[in-house]
Parts: C-alpha cells; sequence; structure tokens
C-alpha cells in the first residue's frame, strides 16, 4: 500500500482490526463499483466500510483511491485502511490507521494485476466522506496524487455515424492518451437513435459542419447548439460522433467556442491520436508543434501531414492540467 499524504498520523500492523470493525452492526456498507468517477456518501451511525476489487477480466493496471475530508473544519476522521491479496482474511491484511484531518486527503494504491482489494474501515458519526476512484496511476503521479486532474466529459455518439458501433472504444483509447499527463477525463457515453436524430439533426441526419465554428451563422450553427443541449453537464465538454456534410479528417475539428470536438474521420484512420489531438485543442488552444503560433511541444499536436504521435511533453502537460481544472465538475451526491 501507498500512502501519498502526509496526513495520516501513525502507522502499525493491525490486521485483526478489520475483524473486529466489520462485525454484524455495522450500518453503512457500499462496494466502490464505478473508477474514475467523484462518489459522495454522508456516514451512518455505526461502522462504516468501503470495498473495492477490480474485476478480474479487467485491465486495469492499478487503482487510486483518494480520500477527501470536505470540510475545512471540525474533527478528523479516523479509519483503517487495508490492502490485501484477494479473498484473503482480515487476521493476514497489512492495515494501517489514518487520521484524516479538515481540509485534508490521503492516496492509496491498489495493484490491481496482483488482485488485491482495498478495504476501509471506521466508527460511525456525522461526518461526511468524499472519495475518488482512478484507475492506471502513471507512476510519476502516484506519489503526487494533487497533480491528477479530473473532470467529466460526455461522448455523444450518433447511431449513423460511420464507425458508430466502435465509436465508444476509440474514445477510451483517446481518452487514455492524456491520462499520461496527469487528466482523467471521465465519459459519460450517450447514443442518439431513432427520432432523436433527426430532432437534433434534422431530416438528413446529417450535421452542417465548419472549418471555422467562432463565425458560425446562427442558422447553421443551429444543430451543433441543439447537441450542447444534450450534455449531461452545463457549460460541459463533448466528444461529438455525428454524421458530417464534410467527411473524413477534413470534417473533423475542435470548437472552442462551445466545448465540443467533431469526429467525422481521422488522420491515417487512428481514431484514438486524432480525438486525443483535438481535444488538445481544448485544452491548450489553437496552432500545431512546430508552427510560429503555437508553443506547444508534444508530438500529439503536429499536423496530420506531419505525423502525429502520441507523447504529450511534461510543459504541455502542465499546462493542459492547469486548462483542464477550469473546467466544470459536477459532484455526485445522493
Amino acid at each position: 500500500m501507498t500512502l501519498a499524504s502526509p496526513v495520516f498520523v501513525f502507522v502499525f500492523q493491525v490486521g485483526i482490526l478489520l475483524t473486529l470493525a466489520t462485525g454484524a452492526g455495522a450500518a453503512c456498507i457500499e462496494t466502490i463499483a464505478s473508477p474514475d468517477e467523484d462518489h459522495y456518501f454522508e456516514i451512518a451511525e455505526g461502522d462504516w466500510r468501503l470495498s473495492y476489487s477490480p474485476r478480474p477480466i479487467s485491465s486495469v493496471r492499478n487503482s487510486l483511491l483518494i480520500v477527501e475530508h470536505p470540510r475545512n473544519r471540525g474533527k478528523p476522521i479516523m479509519f483503517t485502511a487495508t490492502v490485501r491479496p484477494f479473498g484473503t482474511f482480515g487476521w493476514t491484511c497489512n492495515s494501517k490507521i489514518v487520521v484524516l484531518e479538515p481540509g485534508k486527503k490521503v492516496a492509496l494504491l491498489v495493484p490491481a494485476k496482483l488482485r488485491h482489494e482495498l478495504v476501509l474501515v471506521g466508527p460511525g458519526g456525522t461526518l461526511p466522506l468524499e472519495y475518488r476512484l482512478l484507475s492506471d496511476i502513471p507512476e510519476k503521479y502516484q506519489a503526487n496524487p494533487d497533480q491528477i486532474i479530473q473532470r467529466p466529459i460526455d461522448v455523444l455518439i450518433f447511431e449513423n455515424h460511420p464507425i458508430a458501433s466502435k465509436a465508444k472504444d476509440e474514445a477510451l483509447r483517446a481518452l487514455a492518451i492524456w491520462r499520461t499527463a496527469g487528466i482523467y477525463l471521465v465519459p459519460r457515453f450517450q447514443v442518439i437513435k431513432g427520432n432523436r436524430v433527426a430532432d437534433i439533426l434534422g431530416e438528413d441526419r446529417t450535421m452542417v459542419a465548419a472549418f471555422n465554428y467562432r463565425i458560425m451563422s446562427s442558422e447553421d450553427a443551429r444543430e451543433i447548439n441543439k447537441i450542447s443541449d444534450i450534455r449531461s453537464v452545463k457549460d460541459g465538454f463533448a466528444i461529438v460522433f455525428a454524421k458530417s456534410n464534410i467527411s473524413g479528417v477534413l470534417g473533423t475539428r475542435a470548437d472552442p467556442t462551445r466545448r465540443q470536438v467533431y469526429i467525422a474521420g481521422a488522420c491515417d484512420n487512428n481514431f484514438p491520436m486524432t480525438i486525443a489531438h483535438e481535444l488538445g485543442h481544448l485544452l491548450l488552444g489553437g496552432g500545431h508543434t512546430g508552427k510560429k503560433n503555437a508553443k506547444w511541444t508534444s508530438s500529439l499536436m503536429r499536423l496530420c501531414n506531419q505525423g502525429i504521435g502520441t507523447v504529450i511533453s511534461e510543459a504541455d502537460a502542465e499546462m493542459a492540467r492547469a486548462s483542464a481544472a477550469k473546467w466544470p465538475v459536477e459532484r455526485k451526491k445522493p
């Protein structure tokens, strides 16, 4: 286990404590089931328990649980944190006691490839507790989780898009590229089907695209504004797979005004790299690596005919994280 924060007070082996704390009197038992999302709950009276174990078929290499005390004053929250091989009993566990002071957070690493599970146990009360579960953390961010920026992003897939059947997988691969820069964009997928396609895009079920979305007329922008309206986060960001009147890679563009990227085609038919490149324009701005109007140094931000790569330089990653930190955040509360 890695405790990547100075907020824990003392640590010792206390495997038997887990067995004692999770007895029949536990009033709040919740399983963490959704990686890369924000979670929130109020601690109930009696003991509470959080547990997480990656699925056996998962390709996740590791998970990082970030637990945060959301109040700036008041009592600390104390709990035991245990990472143990999946299927073992409490008294074989390696446990640590964590005292979480107001306004502080603690990060705990779970090595998923080794089939471990993480269990947190604490006494009841009335204090809130917030936690985030992130997967596939690059090593350089495991000890510095505060550098990780996590934001929601809508992925809107119109059923008549040429790659609708594989759009979800291509988007996930694109988002994985930005994880290497410490930016976790949490996808919220919507598949637009049937009459909804025509309701949004018109009877031809085709989006009116542009080479410059900043200067579109209100009439031409009517459809893309309707697309913006179906996002799950107000003023949020989106990847849009909609059939376009400009086909191929020429129809693929970033729209900073509406915080959306429209995917019609891909450079060298590499959709993940192309999507990640367009997201880079939302995070970093216009221009391309090597050109006078851009200060970017990443191969990801080259022009298509100059060979786009997947590398994001540390300087660009720092700028992109600062930009992503300004994106809207929506916390889930019961």
